[in-house]
C-alpha cells in the first residue's frame, strides 16, 4: 500500500501543474502540499532514508534572509527572522563591518529545530532545476527526522546532493552544468577534516 501511495505521489509530481506559478507563495499555491509529499516520496524510494508522512513547512523569503539562516550561527547580534521581524538592533548594531561575502550563493535552507525548509522567493515549483533543490532540503528534512547523526555537519550534505543529482539527471538534466558544482566540489564539502 505505501509503495502505491508513493507511486501515485510521484505520478502526481511528473504531471504539469496548472495553476500561475507566480500567483502565491508556495505556501499558499494549492500544490505544495502535493508536491511536497511527492518529493518526499520521492527522496525515500530512491536512497535509504525512510518515508515520513510528516512534511516540512515551506516559506519563501528573500536573498538576504536565506544568507541570515544559513550563517546565523556564525554571526553576532540579533537576527532578523524568516517573516522579516527585526529584534531590537541591526545584525551586529549599526557600526560593525557587514557580514562577509559569499562565494556560492544560498540556494535553500533546511531548519532541523523547526522542520521548515526556506526557500528563496523566485523559487518556481514547475523549474525542474527548483524542484531538485526541494529534493535536496527534502533529504535534509527526512535525515532529521530519522535521527541520523554524521561525523560533521558537511557529511550530511553528500547525500542530499546525490539525491539532487540523480533528480536532475531524471529528468534529462546535467548536475554540473545547472548548478555549476562538480562532484569533486561536493566531496570535499562534505569532507569532515578533524
Amino acid at each position: 500500500m505505501t509503495l502505491l501511495i508513493k507511486l501515485c505521489a510521484v505520478a502526481i509530481l511528473l504531471s504539469p501543474i496548472v495553476e500561475d506559478a507566480s500567483a502565491q507563495p508556495l505556501a499558499d499555491r494549492a500544490s505544495a502540499p502535493v508536491q511536497s509529499a511527492a518529493i518526499a516520496a520521492w527522496v525515500s524510494s530512491n536512497s535509504d532514508l525512510p518515508h515520513t508522512d510528516v512534511l516540512p513547512e515551506i516559506k519563501l523569503v528573500s536573498q538576504p534572509q536565506l544568507e541570515r539562516l544559513r550563517y546565523k550561527s556564525f554571526l553576532t547580534g540579533p537576527l532578523q527572522t524568516a517573516a522579516g521581524e527585526r529584534s531590537a538592533q541591526a545584525i551586529g548594531g549599526e557600526h560593525s563591518t557587514p557580514p562577509p561575502q559569499f562565494s556560492r550563493q544560498i540556494v535553500a535552507v533546511y531548519d532541523d529545530a523547526t522542520e521548515t525548509i526556506y526557500l528563496p522567493e523566485n523559487w518556481q515549483d514547475r523549474s525542474k532545476v527548483d524542484q531538485s533543490v526541494l529534493v535536496h532540503e527534502m533529504a535534509h528534512h527526512l535525515q532529521n527526522r530519522a535521527r541520523l547523526t554524521y561525523a560533521c555537519p558537511g557529511a550530511r550534505e553528500k547525500p542530499a546532493y546525490l539525491l539532487q543529482k540523480r533528480w536532475l539527471e531524471s529528468h534529462g538534466l546535467d548536475f554540473a552544468k545547472e548548478l555549476q558544482v562538480d562532484m569533486f566540489t561536493i566531496v570535499a564539502m562534505s569532507a569532515c577534516l578533524e
